[in-house]
């Protein structure tokens, strides 16, 4: 099988035609990196279940602390073009296998300190196996999603199929799917006694990415299933909030159950961590009748009002606060 070299951070890759690569990624990759190495400060075993090409799995046994990274890929094309890499980075930390990834992840029952799914499509048909071959605490699970179209609640049917969630497309669907496979990961760990917070996501181009640390006991699953919730919202007046109905302008829909608490344990992008969805400026404004005032006015405003802000990697037009929906408008005067 022919092959050409190229280089992604500090490693070098094999890559063919005749295996997936999608270059548009590497910033998957990149941030994979960069939160293994934030929270892996010892040796760390990994799983790479749907390796592709294994540009992640190598670049994680390349350039982290692992001491093992098991590359699986059942195309067999995989499996060379993935020993041309180990090759070419001269690695003995990599293990490489051609197997079913739910078959392999249940052969390493809580035993491994980070496994990612990164699947063509939806990360939930393997989910309930990657957390099982978790370890109950302090490992971590990543997950990508590249089914957005249901996550971002254009595909109704397919949330609720995929993730047992109702969605609908807000001015916020990128949060709004981000939070959803969160809260699904949450549920599936549940079942084992194992609690899930978020370490980290993000929505970047066709995907969302979620890692979650898990946390040993029956305690802390109680304690991140009562952390999924409902979220209401207003179609109407751009209202949201966790909770029960209260008055309104019009009627609020019931979104999820998603994840509501924090999604920045480990903040790359320098964002404020809210357990609200960030607030679209741009809808609100309009739907106030309003013409946008500059960020830098509407942050000063907040600012004297005791609030914090920032900006978010999620949407050109949005920014995060920690008051509430009511608060938000009422210092805004509108």
């Amino acid at each position: 099988m022919t092959s050409e070299e190229i280089t992604e951070g500090k490693t070098r890759l094999a890559i063919s035609p005749k295996v997936f690569f999608n270059p548009l990624m590497e910033s998957n990759r990149s941030i994979t990196v960069q939160l293994l190495n934030s929270f892996f400060k010892k040796p760390f075993t990994a799983i790479d279940a749907l390796s592709g090409s294994g540009a992640k799995g190598v670049r994680i046994a390349n350039e982290t602390r692992a001491s093992l990274v098991i590359l699986n890929d059942m195309n067999p094309n995989s499996k060379k073009l993935m020993q041309k890499s180990v090759s070419l980075n001269k690695l003995k930390n990599t293990e490489i296998t051609s197997e079913d990834a739910n078959v392999l992840l249940s052969k390493h029952k809580f035993s491994t300190n980070f496994v990612d799914i990164d699947p063509f499509g939806s990360p939930a048909p393997f989910t309930d196996s990657a957390v099982r071959a978790l370890l109950p605490k302090d490992a971590v699970l990543g997950l990508t999603a590249t089914d957005t179209g249901a996550l971002a609640g254009s595909f109704k049917n397919a949330a609720r199929r995929r993730y047992g969630v109702r969605l609908e497309k807000t001015p916020f669907y990128n949060e709004l799917g981000v939070r959803a496979l969160a809260g699904f990961a949450v549920r599936e760990a549940g079942k084992y006694d194992t609690g899930l917070s978020v370490l980290f996501a993000h929505a970047t181009g066709h995907y969302y990415r979620v890692f979650l640390r898990t946390h040993r006991g029956k305690g802390a699953a109680d304690a991140a299933l009562k952390q999924v919730r409902l979220l209401l919202y207003c179609p109407k007046c751009g209202n949201m909030k966790y909770g029960r109905h209260d008055s309104c302008h019009g009627t609020m829909l019931s979104l999820g159950p998603v994840w509501s608490g924090k999604i920045y344990e480990l903040n790359l992008f320098d964002e404020l961590d809210t357990e609200l969805p960030f607030f679209d400026l741009h809808r609100l404004y309009q739907r106030w009748g309003k013409k946008p005032e500059k960020f830098v006015e509407i942050e000063k405003k907040l600012g004297n009002a005791g609030y914090k802000t920032s900006r978010t990697h999620f949407s050109r037009y949005g920014i995060r606060c920690d008051a509430s929906f009511k608060e938000f408008r009422k210092t805004l005067e509108v």
